[in-house]
């Protein structure tokens, strides 16, 4: 079980007014908090405003499609609509956060540590890092999800496998892929191939550039169709494969099959994410392959936007390297940052970071982003650069062993030159804050509370690997935690403590965890597919 002291905060906050415990947290069909109303918009003419998003007890309702003021909620039911507009005069605002006019040709709500530059139409706010938890199913689909407003109803949406579900409360579950079923998660052996999802990994984006938000969708990396268990409906997604499925746009209550395009057919590395790599304002996907000329390589994957529907183009950053596993591609630990300040993203793997150039990469190896252990497949999870401590450069994010112990920042104490500071260790040597929780699997570094410092997300994935393949604690507890970040002093003093705060003890995380908006009250919210189900944390 996972250990905690007394200076962990625990931050889950369940509403009785709108929700029901159960062994595995609220049921399905409990309702998101309602939104904050931003500024109401300038009316053109004289209409009514829209009704209120199910609230909280006593919380605001949202701001009408029109002018007005924002109506009051009520406990467990809908905020009562704004009022309507009066021509060209503007409603005044209600609380929450406000929309911002979208850069992209679509309307983002998920941000990535990896693209710290990726904006969201709804502006952060301050919260107070405790969170509602809700949670769609508890079955076993997928192990990553992603947030974006599919239908574009105006209401964030959540996709995860081969599903999406329309929010704001997901209990509406369109297919829009073909897929496997409920999978075995009871931590038994065979479950190193039947229990092993084909999503591994969740994104959101335009790729036409139509408007609307399309989904991309990452198999595993080596584990065929044919030995996931049960019901083919009718295939999965075949491992190392990369799909984008094209918003049909409409007729989404008829369930249609979203056009699939492949955009890559060897991508490896169990861990993959976004990254503005050129600062085209458009995505790259890093990842890894084992078949491209350099072979066995890690690298990126790159769009050519004039033809959307073609294979992505994989850049390598490292040379040649032997993957582990007769090179099928199962390693861990990848990411992006700009470490040296030059506005470039630089390339974090478990060697070290690759410090971008004119068209170059070059390995700064001097401190090792992992335990060290150089053996088979060890390295972190997602890693990530910031500037916690505030002292004007970026510090690094990185798990000791994806499925071990341990996770870890890394202070630049000078240009290039790091000192290790643990979170957690192991179960005999807690780490700096008293607490214990291995497969760290998975990770986001991202500002949670809106205070402008990022703070790191992670968690424990229950099962990352079955019974008797070495992993530590398999049957522990599958927290959640955000590690607020605390600079001393003031927001440039130099200095940084990581408050751990409990966001949740039953869920875990899975292979990708996502944050972002998605209810649009600015409050930053965690979406997590694991082996357990797919949930919601709602800030408050």
């Amino acid at each position: 079980m996972a250990r905690t002291s007394s200076n962990i905060r625990r931050s889950l906050v369940i509403a009785p007014a709108v929700c029901a415990l159960s062994a595995l947290g609220c049921t399905a069909e409990t309702a998101p908090p309602g939104s904050g109303g931003g500024t109401g918009a300038t009316g053109a003419t004289t209409s009514s405003g829209a009704t209120g998003n199910v609230g909280n007890a006593g919380g605001t309702g949202n701001v009408g499609n029109t002018g007005g003021t924002a109506g009051s909620g009520t406990a467990a039911t809908g905020g009562t609509g704004a009022t309507s507009g009066t021509g060209p005069v503007a409603g005044s605002g209600g609380t929450g956060g406000g929309n911002i006019v979208s850069p992209y040709s679509f309307d983002n709500y998920q941000l990535t540590g990896t693209w710290p530059e990726l904006t969201s139409v709804v502006t952060t706010t301050t919260s107070t890092l405790s969170f509602m938890k809700q949670q769609v199913h508890n079955v076993f689909y997928a192990e990553s999800c992603s947030i974006a407003d599919y239908n574009k109803d105006g209401n964030p949406d959540i996709s995860s496998g081969m599903r999406w579900y329309e929010g704001p409360g997901f209990t509406t579950e369109h297919i829009f892929r073909d897929g496997h079923g409920q999978l075995p998660r009871e931590g038994l052996g065979p479950e190193i191939n039947t229990g092993v999802s084909d999503d591994w990994a969740d994104f959101p984006w335009d790729v036409n550039g139509d408007g609307y938000a399309d989904i991309i969708n990452i198999a595993n990396c080596d584990v065929p169709s044919s030995e996931i268990q049960f019901a083919w409906e009718p295939k999965s997604q075949e491992p190392g494969t990369a799909f984008w499925y094209e918003n049909p746009k409409t007729g989404y209550e008829a369930n249609p099959k979203w056009v699939a395009h492949q955009l890559a057919g060897d991508i490896k590395h169990e861990h993959k994410g976004l990254v503005d790599v050129n600062g085209d304002n458009k995505p790259e996907i890093y990842g890894a392959c084992k078949g491209c000329n350099p072979n066995q390589t890690k690298g990126y994957y790159q769009a050519d936007w004039a033809n959307p529907a073609g294979v992505w183009n994989y850049v390598p950053v490292t040379g040649s390297i032997e993957f582990p596993f007769s090179g099928s591609g199962w390693m861990h630990g990848l990411g992006f940052g700009d470490v040296n300040g030059d506005n470039k993203p630089d390339m974090l793997d478990r060697e070290g970071v690759w410090i971008q150039g004119d068209g170059t990469w070059t390995l700064n190896g001097a401190t090792k982003l992992y335990d060290g252990d150089p053996a088979g497949n060890r390295g972190a999870a997602h890693m990530s650069s910031a500037d916690f401590d505030g002292d004007g450069d970026k510090d690094i994010y990185a798990a000791d062993w994806a499925h071990g112990n341990g996770v870890a920042w890394y202070e630049q104490t000078d240009p290039g030159t790091f000192v290790k500071h643990y979170l957690t260790g192991g179960p005999d040597e807690v780490g700096t804050y008293g607490l214990y929780f291995s497969q760290p699997h998975s990770a986001q570094v991202v500002d949670m509370d809106g205070d402008g410092v990022s703070d790191i997300i992670t968690g424990k994935m229950r099962f990352a690997h079955p019974d008797g393949y070495g992993d530590p604690d398999i049957q522990g507890a599958p927290v959640l935690y955000v590690f607020k970040a605390v600079r001393g002093g003031s927001l440039a003093s130099g200095d940084v403590t990581f408050e751990p705060i409990l966001v949740d003890s039953e869920v875990g995380v899975g292979r990708n965890l996502s944050v972002g908006h998605i209810n649009t009250d600015g409050k930053m919210d965690i979406c997590i597919a694991s082996k357990l189900g797919l949930y919601v944390f709602y800030g408050q």
